[in-house]
């Protein structure tokens, strides 16, 4: 999941809640302990760290977007979208409402 942590949690639980309940998932902040020194994990390479290796194993990637559309500003997101696009993975881009406002 590619996301942005600034959307409220709830939103972010609503749009994971609509996914199949069969299907796994992988979220780095239940999977890395946010309280580690993230800045020296990933200071070995980007290509190195938890989230890009992640990121390669899975079958596709899920962008949860907000009502700001803020993912796409954000450097780690857009790098995990180029990861899956030049790794020609789907891409799935959900949002907690369906809204046309947002597009």
């Amino acid at each position: 999941v590619s996301h942005c942590w600034n959307e409220p949690f709830a939103n972010f639980v609503s749009t994971l809640e609509r996914l199949p309940s069969d299907l796994v998932i992988w979220v780095c902040s239940f999977a890395i302990p946010q309280n580690l020194d993230i800045g020296r994990i990933l200071s070995v390479s980007l290509q190195a760290s938890p989230f890009a290796r992640a990121l390669v194993e899975a079958d596709r990637v899920l962008m949860v977007m907000d009502n700001n559309v803020e993912p796409l500003r954000r450097s780690w997101c857009c790098y995990e979208v180029y990861l899956a696009i030049t790794r020609k993975m789907q891409v799935d881009i959900r949002t907690p409402v369906v809204s046309t406002q947002l597009y």
